[in-house]
């Protein structure tokens, strides 16, 4: 039954908070309390039974409930217990070691307003590390039903969904410790689909409790580690419950003959393509080669005429510098007049007359 002091108010949205007493639980509590949405009760299930502080000691104007039965509670216990004190039109979960943006409740709300089919939103998700600084990475996943089937893509705080698909009987599964919020995402399938809003206003800090990474993907279908035997039990249960038509679905997932086929076919014509590649570039390694013979031919041609005219002027040197270049001097020098011209010996013999005076 709802929780008998909660708000009646027909858009008010329960964020139920699970907790064992992380020290993180204040920023969680905080984010509730910021938010710009006005009408919010804050269900704060003492799951650890260690006793909590009253939050309307920091947050007096937060609407709070506390719930404990005075003796530990398994997670899923505790959400079942959160969901029973609820009073909210809108019900959302949120861990302490996690938090949401100020607009997170607005968002989803507005988002589903006037919405007459689907009764759940969800938003993106940031992935922080354990101090609260971000990853990069990011869930963001558009809803696919099928996809569902195979893997959990809605940290637990990114969803608002409709009280009456409590009221239809969706409860967390007690045998789930592990992925009970997957089994849960997947009882409020079978009534609604999901709205994806693409904004990243919630914050999921790794190594938390329910953390369900694993670093060898393979080994989460492997009964070996306590994540591969979670997921071995969900799906069992899941099996008797999913039609034909869900199964064959499932299986259609995850065939990837066409897939495969397709790249077949890529990696075909990326073949042909280096092989005309690899010709060419033996064609142009050729061309290449040819030109650098002539290249060295040339080079080669050049150095052999370099070193004739080295020789020719070694020779000229000797000759320019010998005794007998020396003494033939005179007799070159008279040849050289011999070979003048008359013209040229008429000029040179020729002199100059003298200048006519003038009579007075």
């Amino acid at each position: 039954m709802p929780n008998a002091d909660a708000e009646q108010d027909d858009e008010l949205v329960s964020v139920i908070c699970r907790t064992i007493g992380r020290a993180e639980l204040d920023k969680a509590i905080q984010s509730v309390a910021e938010q710009d949405y006005p009408a919010i009760e804050l269900i704060l299930v003492d799951a650890a039974a260690k006793g909590l502080h009253p939050v309307s000691d920091n947050h007096p104007q937060l609407n709070c409930h506390q719930v404990s039965r005075g003796s530990a509670m398994s997670r899923s216990e505790a959400a079942n217990s959160g969901m029973e004190a609820a009073a909210g039109k809108w019900f959302m979960f949120l861990d302490d070691d996690d938090w949401i943006a100020p607009d997170h409740v607005s968002s989803l709300v507005s988002a589903l307003d006037g919405q007459s089919e689907t009764k759940a939103a969800y938003s993106d998700t940031v992935k922080t590390t354990h101090a609260g600084e971000a990853t990069g990475y990011r869930f963001e996943q558009d809803f696919d039903p099928v996809l569902l089937m195979r893997d959990n893509y809605i940290p637990i705080h990114a969803m608002l969904f409709h009280h009456s698909l409590y009221e239809a009987g969706c409860l967390f599964d007690a045998q789930f410790d592990i992925y009970e919020d997957w089994d849960f995402w997947l009882q409020l399938a079978q009534h609604t689909g999901f709205l994806h809003v693409g904004k990243a206003t919630a914050f999921y800090r790794e190594g938390g409790e329910s953390e369900t990474a694993i670093d060898d993907v393979a080994e989460r279908y492997k009964d070996n580690n306590e994540l591969g035997m979670a997921r071995s039990r969900l799906l069992g249960k899941w099996m008797q419950r999913w039609t034909g038509a869900q199964l064959n679905a499932l299986l259609g997932s995850m065939d990837k003959s066409q897939l495969i086929e397709d790249l077949q076919g890529k990696l075909e014509a990326e073949h042909k393509t280096n092989l005309q590649n690899q010709k060419q570039i033996r064609e142009q390694l050729a061309q290449l080669e040819a030109l650098n013979n002539e290249l060295n031919a040339a080079a080669a041609s050049i150095e052999h005429k370099d070193e004739q005219i080295a020789e020719l002027q070694h020779r000229i040197d000797a000759m320019l510098n010998s005794t007998s270049w020396k003494l033939t001097a005179p007799v070159r020098s008279i040849g050289e007049f011999v070979r003048k011209t008359p013209e040229e010996s008429n000029e040179t013999n020729e002199k100059p007359k003298a200048k006519p005076q003038d009579k007075h």
